[in-house]
């Protein structure tokens, strides 16, 4: 079976220690995103509604860098710091993911945990995605 990473992706804060994501097969599988910004600044210091924004945006990126879009995705993992913090992605589908097409495309699965102890207060709303889509 092919596996490809992406270990880089434009905008995109580089780890120096995982892919942004890896393509096994016809599956992509993304590595956790948070709202550091492509410096290693944060993104949007304590607004989780703009934070969480700006991970799915870079979530957007990074599929299709792999030739997806949002609407492949099958699963999404959300992290906050704080239990209030889960009201930009606390809907069956986060405003900045498409609307499903028709009843055959439905939301993906979510779950949203709340950790209250994190190495980085500032950092509010990471995020995590899966997509299942043939690639080529």
């Amino acid at each position: 079976m092919d596996v490809e990473h992406l270990e880089e992706v434009p905008g995109i804060y580089r780890s120096n220690t995982y892919s942004a994501a890896v393509v096994v097969g016809n599956l992509l599988f993304c590595s956790g995103i948070t709202a550091r910004e492509p410096d290693g600044k944060v993104h949007a210091p304590g607004d989780p509604t703009e934070q969480a924004r700006y991970c799915f945006e870079k979530l957007r990126r990074v599929l299709e860098a792999a030739g997806c879009s949002l609407s492949d995705v099958v699963k999404v993992t959300t992290y906050v710091t704080r239990f209030e913090h889960r009201a930009p992605t606390d809907i069956s589908r986060p405003p900045c993911l498409p609307a499903p097409a028709s009843s055959s495309h439905p939301s993906p699965t979510r779950t949203c945990c709340s950790r209250s102890k994190r190495s980085r207060r500032s950092l509010s709303a990471p995020s995590q995605g899966s997509s299942a889509q043939e690639h080529s």
